[in-house]
């Protein structure tokens, strides 16, 4: 067997996997984003699996339109994101982390997919997209180590000197001092 038939069927397998993985992931927005629009909430999730499980099929049969099809998603997710919370950081954390993660994976694969139909200054493109696409998610790491925002409390504060007397079994078999 030659290499480049052991390179082959070793993408094939890389492809094969992220591609049902994208399925899953897929049927399961699909599947919530659903019972979401049952209870008047937004479609981004429903559109967005559907998305993702029509790029899994053609990731997993080495289509690049897979590929395509998902940094479509990605987009629009942004734009989704930004539109439905503004520049908030922790709003905009679960909506953009693991979508960026997987577009990150996608520019890799992308590039393989793409050997024979592009050039090396083509394939950098795709490389410098998941190397931006890395970084902005460290940045964003180091970023939650520090505060975001000012939070203020406008409930009434408590009284100080205030004593919490405990009587009784001080033991807490249940949550809440409760069995209910």
């Amino acid at each position: 067997m030659s290499n480049s038939t052991k390179q082959h069927q070793g993408n094939y397998w890389i492809f094969l996997i992220f591609g049902l993985f994208l399925i899953m992931v897929g049927s399961y927005f699909l599947v919530m984003g659903i019972k979401l629009i049952l209870l008047g909430g937004s479609w981004y999730y429903a559109i967005g699996g559907t998305t993702q499980i029509i790029s899994g099929i053609l990731f997993s049969r080495r289509n690049q339109w897979g590929g395509w099809l998902y940094l479509a998603f990605f987009i629009g997710t942004i734009i989704w994101a930004l539109a439905e919370v503004g520049i908030q950081f922790w709003p905009l954390m679960p909506r953009l982390i693991m979508p960026t993660t997987l577009t990150i994976a996608v520019l890799i694969l992308q590039s393989f997919l793409s050997e024979n139909h592009i050039n090396k200054s083509e394939k950098k493109i795709y490389y410098g997209g998941a190397a931006i696409l890395s970084i902005s998610l460290i940045m964003v790491g180091v970023a939650t180590l520090y505060p975001h925002g000012r939070i203020i409390t406008t409930a009434p504060q408590a009284k100080t000197g205030n004593k919490i007397s405990i009587t009784g079994n001080t033991d807490w078999v249940s949550y809440g001092r409760t069995a209910a």
